[in-house]
């Protein structure tokens, strides 16, 4: 399943139709970018979505919005290393991936492309501009 990023729905910019580079950014206190192993959400919460809800409830807000990182997409030479210390097994920190190359990837995914995900009443889809009305 590989790795998933959070995103807050303010992120998105709506005059650009598109989310901004602070959906893919670098931890202000240098340990990387923020990432949940999907598999490990799974096994420790039943589904991905009650990982996130129970979990991060204040990073995602309303809706739960993730973007399944395609494998190939991190960089070479990135490190993913386990986060420390919040307790959560499925939470790690990519490295070495930098701000520019990363607000760059993130702006380039679209909505229409069905490249982000949202946790529905239902079980997680495809995320529509209706879920950011």
């Amino acid at each position: 399943m590989g790795f998933l990023r959070l995103i807050h729905a303010k992120h998105y910019a709506r005059h650009k139709g598109r989310f901004s580079s602070l959906a893919l950014k670098n931890s202000s206190d240098g340990s990387g970018i923020s990432v949940i192993e999907g598999e490990c959400a799974e096994q420790s919460s039943g589904t991905i979505c009650a990982h996130i809800a129970e979990r991060y409830p204040t990073v995602v807000g309303d809706p739960i919005i993730y973007w399944p990182i395609p494998n190939d997409l991190i960089p070479d030479g990135c490190v993913i290393e386990r986060a420390a210390g919040d307790g959560d097994d499925c939470h790690y920190n990519v490295r070495g991936w930098e701000d520019h190359a990363a607000g760059n990837q993130v702006k380039a995914l679209r909505i229409e492309n069905n490249d982000f995900m949202v946790c529905a009443e239902d079980g997680p889809r495809h995320l529509s501009f209706d879920d950011l009305a």
